[in-house]
Protein backbone atom coordinates (compact mmCIF):
# COMPACT_ATOMS: atom_id res chain seq x y z
CA UNK A 1 0.00 0.00 0.00
CA UNK A 2 1.29 3.46 -0.91
CA UNK A 3 -0.45 6.46 0.63
CA UNK A 4 0.95 9.93 0.07
CA UNK A 5 1.47 11.77 3.38
CA UNK A 6 -0.62 14.67 2.05
CA UNK A 7 -3.69 12.43 1.54
CA UNK A 8 -6.46 12.55 4.17
CA UNK A 9 -8.03 9.19 4.95
CA UNK A 10 -10.66 8.57 7.60
CA UNK A 11 -9.90 5.87 10.14
CA UNK A 12 -13.36 4.51 9.30
CA UNK A 13 -12.59 4.03 5.59
CA UNK A 14 -11.67 0.52 4.41
CA UNK A 15 -8.62 0.39 2.14
CA UNK A 16 -7.67 -2.87 0.39
CA UNK A 17 -4.24 -4.37 -0.21
CA UNK A 18 -1.94 -2.85 -2.82
CA UNK A 19 -3.86 0.45 -3.06
CA UNK A 20 -2.04 3.68 -3.94
CA UNK A 21 -3.47 7.08 -2.99
CA UNK A 22 -2.03 10.34 -4.29
CA UNK A 23 -1.49 13.71 -2.63
CA UNK A 24 -4.41 15.84 -1.46
CA UNK A 25 -6.91 13.02 -1.97
CA UNK A 26 -9.67 12.70 0.63
CA UNK A 27 -11.25 9.37 1.59
CA UNK A 28 -14.23 9.78 3.93
CA UNK A 29 -15.55 7.50 6.66
CA UNK A 30 -17.53 4.58 5.30
CA UNK A 31 -15.82 4.54 1.90
CA UNK A 32 -14.51 1.16 0.72
CA UNK A 33 -11.61 0.87 -1.74
CA UNK A 34 -10.89 -2.58 -3.14
CA UNK A 35 -7.51 -4.24 -3.62
CA UNK A 36 -5.15 -2.86 -6.24
CA UNK A 37 -6.91 0.46 -6.86
CA UNK A 38 -4.89 3.49 -7.96
CA UNK A 39 -6.25 6.80 -6.67
CA UNK A 40 -4.45 9.80 -8.20
CA UNK A 41 -4.02 13.32 -6.78
CA UNK A 42 -6.87 15.48 -5.47
CA UNK A 43 -9.51 12.73 -5.68
CA UNK A 44 -12.46 12.84 -3.27
CA UNK A 45 -14.18 9.57 -2.34
CA UNK A 46 -17.13 10.27 -0.07
CA UNK A 47 -19.00 8.17 2.44
CA UNK A 48 -21.26 5.58 0.82
CA UNK A 49 -18.89 4.70 -2.04
CA UNK A 50 -17.71 1.15 -2.63
CA UNK A 51 -14.94 0.62 -5.23
CA UNK A 52 -14.19 -2.89 -6.45
CA UNK A 53 -10.72 -4.19 -7.36
CA UNK A 54 -8.09 -2.73 -9.70
CA UNK A 55 -9.85 0.56 -10.50
CA UNK A 56 -7.94 3.65 -11.64
CA UNK A 57 -9.31 7.02 -10.54
CA UNK A 58 -7.54 10.01 -12.10
CA UNK A 59 -6.94 13.55 -10.78
CA UNK A 60 -9.80 15.66 -9.40
CA UNK A 61 -12.50 12.99 -9.69
CA UNK A 62 -15.30 13.17 -7.09
CA UNK A 63 -17.10 9.94 -6.22
CA UNK A 64 -20.23 9.91 -4.07
CA UNK A 65 -21.30 13.55 -4.15
CA UNK A 66 -24.89 14.52 -3.36
CA UNK A 67 -27.38 13.93 -6.20
CA UNK A 68 -27.50 16.76 -8.74
CA UNK A 69 -31.15 17.65 -8.39
CA UNK A 70 -33.13 20.80 -7.56
CA UNK A 71 -34.85 18.95 -4.74
CA UNK A 72 -32.71 18.80 -1.58
CA UNK A 73 -32.03 15.15 -0.86
CA UNK A 74 -31.41 14.69 2.88
CA UNK A 75 -30.58 10.99 2.89
CA UNK A 76 -29.14 9.94 -0.48
CA UNK A 77 -28.28 6.39 -1.51
CA UNK A 78 -24.86 4.95 -2.28
CA UNK A 79 -22.41 4.38 -5.15
CA UNK A 80 -21.15 0.94 -6.13
CA UNK A 81 -18.36 0.65 -8.70
CA UNK A 82 -17.21 -2.73 -10.01
CA UNK A 83 -13.73 -3.92 -11.00
CA UNK A 84 -11.10 -2.75 -13.50
CA UNK A 85 -12.71 0.59 -14.36
CA UNK A 86 -10.89 3.73 -15.47
CA UNK A 87 -12.40 6.96 -14.16
CA UNK A 88 -10.63 9.83 -15.89
CA UNK A 89 -9.83 13.36 -14.72
CA UNK A 90 -12.62 15.53 -13.31
CA UNK A 91 -15.32 12.86 -13.54
CA UNK A 92 -18.11 13.12 -10.95
CA UNK A 93 -20.28 10.18 -9.93
CA UNK A 94 -23.19 11.09 -7.65
CA UNK A 95 -25.11 9.11 -5.07
CA UNK A 96 -28.62 7.86 -5.83
CA UNK A 97 -31.60 10.00 -4.80
CA UNK A 98 -33.28 7.49 -2.49
CA UNK A 99 -31.63 5.94 0.58
CA UNK A 100 -32.37 2.39 -0.57
CA UNK A 101 -31.05 3.01 -4.11
CA UNK A 102 -27.53 3.00 -5.49
CA UNK A 103 -25.70 4.42 -8.47
CA UNK A 104 -24.03 1.42 -10.10
CA UNK A 105 -21.06 1.24 -12.47
CA UNK A 106 -20.25 -2.26 -13.73
CA UNK A 107 -16.89 -3.79 -14.62
CA UNK A 108 -14.35 -2.76 -17.28
CA UNK A 109 -15.85 0.69 -17.96
CA UNK A 110 -14.14 3.88 -19.13
CA UNK A 111 -15.68 7.11 -17.82
CA UNK A 112 -14.51 10.44 -19.27
CA UNK A 113 -15.56 14.07 -19.05
CA UNK A 114 -16.97 15.29 -22.38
Amino acid sequence: MSIDPLARISRDARIGAGVSIGPFSVIEAGAVIGDGCKISARVTIKSGVRLGKDNVVEDNAVLGGRPQHLQRIENPGTVEIGDRNVIRENVTIHRAMKPEAKTTIGNDCLLMVG
